[in-house]
């Protein structure tokens, strides 16, 4: 995924519509599980709140499909469960509503979104 003239778009999806926002700016923080995200988040939003801005926080997780229709993986060795959902894979997020979400604050407000890599 990346920002596009301030729309957020996976690589190859050319039939998302991209909207340019009059007023907010999306700012979208990436990385590995554990690397920080949610402490840098924390630390850019009391920033910029304190420059008089108004900030969301949207976070992807909150944006995953259900577990059944998300992609099993089975273990190649024993164990109970024998598969774990891949919630991984950037199949597993509805895009479009994420997409909505930041729509429906970004042109009002500063925005920051994050992500774990895929």
């Amino acid at each position: 995924m990346s920002l596009a003239n301030g729309a957020l778009i996976e690589a190859g999806d050319s039939d998302i519509p991209v909207e340019v926002p009059t007023c907010g700016r999306v700012l979208a923080i990436a990385g590995c599980t554990n690397s920080g995200k949610t402490t840098v988040a924390k630390i850019l939003s009391k920033m910029f709140v304190d420059e008089g801005a108004t900030v969301h926080i949207i976070h992807q997780d909150d944006f995953y499909l259900a577990k059944e229709k998300v992609e099993k993986v089975h273990r190649k060795s024993e164990g109970t469960p024998n598969f774990f959902y891949n919630y991984d894979s950037k199949f597993a997020v509805d895009h479009w509503k994420l997409i909505n979400a930041i729509k429906a604050v970004s042109f009002d407000y500063f925005v920051l979104l994050f992500h774990a890599l895929f």
